[in-house]
């Protein structure tokens, strides 16, 4: 009986991604093998979220929402101008919020996802720059 019920507790401890995010990831899965150059969080009240930049000038985005198994996957690659990035989701899936633009500041030590509405901004700390 316990080890029925560890194994039920694990399952039901996953996260599991949605359909369209399984597509992205699926068809993002050779960019996400080059080495991370950015890594950034955000622990808030509800999510849980991560954004990793690659060498190759791909990025991908993981929101978990805290207590559920629901997480969102989004990627893609970018181009960098100075300190401002241009996303560029895969089949276009993302927010309906965002504008696909961020900010890098390295004195604050953080990113900030730009959103149409300037109060939805995500503004997330930068773990790692390399």
């Amino acid at each position: 009986m316990r080890p029925f019920l560890f194994t039920l507790f694990i399952l039901a401890s996953c996260t599991v991604p949605d359909k369209a995010s399984l597509n992205v990831m699926n068809e993002t899965r050779k960019l996400r093998k080059s080495p991370v150059t950015l890594r950034a969080y955000k622990s808030g009240k509800v999510t849980l979220d991560k954004l990793e930049l690659r060498k190759n000038n791909s990025f991908t985005y993981q929101s978990n929402v805290l207590g559920t198994q629901k997480c969102i996957f989004y990627a893609g690659t970018f181009t960098k101008n100075e300190d401002t990035l241009v996303l560029k989701f895969q089949n276009n899936y993302k927010d309906s919020l965002w504008t696909g633009k961020a900010v890098i500041d390295t004195t604050k030590n953080e990113i900030t996802l730009i959103s149409t509405n300037t109060s939805y901004n995500k503004q997330m700390t930068i773990a790692k720059l390399k």
